[in-house]
């Protein structure tokens, strides 16, 4: 999304029409990043309501100039461990693969392995994942995201791809 000054100044003034459309651009990737965090839907819709008001009541804080999706991550990811903070344990994860029709039978079950195996990762690990391959962050992106040296970051991918790999050769 190109933002111009005018649109931005929209923002800073907590229009409402900048602001919808604005969190229109984010609702589906935020809400996809924080479902295969938690996978619970209710859950992760309660998350995300909770992270546009934190945009709107914050826009001013945002540097536009800057990577602000970077910013806007940040905001879903604490409002996620927030929460799962508040649950005190990570979710028991159901281990039943997703079907969907219209695929057909060979990609839905490597789709549903690949989820499976993306559910058998602890939360860490799998924000890590969704945040690279789903979400498409660069490795720079995700430090500024998760605050961890993009090394360290490097080290972790290739550890989780190796871990779901096994898993999936296991199945």
């Amino acid at each position: 999304m190109e933002l111009d000054a005018k649109f931005i100044e929209k923002l800073y003034k907590k229009d409402e029409e900048a602001l919808g459309v604005f969190l229109g651009e984010f609702k589906v990737p935020l809400y996809n990043y924080i479902y295969r965090i938690i996978y619970n839907r209710h859950d992760a819709e309660d998350i995300l309501q909770e992270v546009f008001l934190k945009i709107f009541r914050n826009i001013f804080k945002i540097d536009f100039s800057k990577n602000y999706k970077s910013f806007i991550y940040k905001i879903a990811r604490n409002a996620t461990l927030d929460f799962l903070k508040k649950r005190k344990e990570e979710y028991k994860f159901n281990k039943k693969p997703i079907e969907k029709d219209e695929e057909s039978c060979e990609k839905l079950e490597i789709k549903n392995t690949i989820e499976i195996a993306l559910r058998s990762l602890n939360t860490k690990e799998r924000e890590l994942i969704v945040l690279k391959y789903i979400q498409g962050f660069k490795i720079s992106e995700i430090s500024e995201i998760l605050k961890i040296p993009e090394s360290t970051i490097k080290i972790r991918t290739f550890r989780i791809i190796r871990k779901m790999r096994n898993y999936m050769q296991d199945k």
